[in-house]
């Protein structure tokens, strides 16, 4: 199965298992919870479609950046 790695400003790096429908943000309910201030409550949606990944920034108030591009 595949696995996201979060990378916080100050270096720690935690390791999620994906599921087929995962839900990032700050809010304690999201798969993935991120917590930092630019992350908003329900940021950002990953989806397993297709034999894909698929990465949607969900309304983010600062955007969803993916090896620092925005998407």
């Amino acid at each position: 199965m595949a696995r996201l790695i979060v990378v916080t400003p100050d270096g720690e790096q935690r390791e999620h298992e994906l599921r087929a429908i995962n839900t990032l943000g700050r809010h304690p309910e999201q798969t993935v919870q991120v917590l930092d201030r630019v992350v908003s409550k329900e940021h950002a949606l990953i989806t397993y479609s297709d034999d894909k990944y698929w990465l949607q920034d969900i309304g983010s108030r600062n955007g969803t950046f993916v090896n620092g591009d925005q998407i």
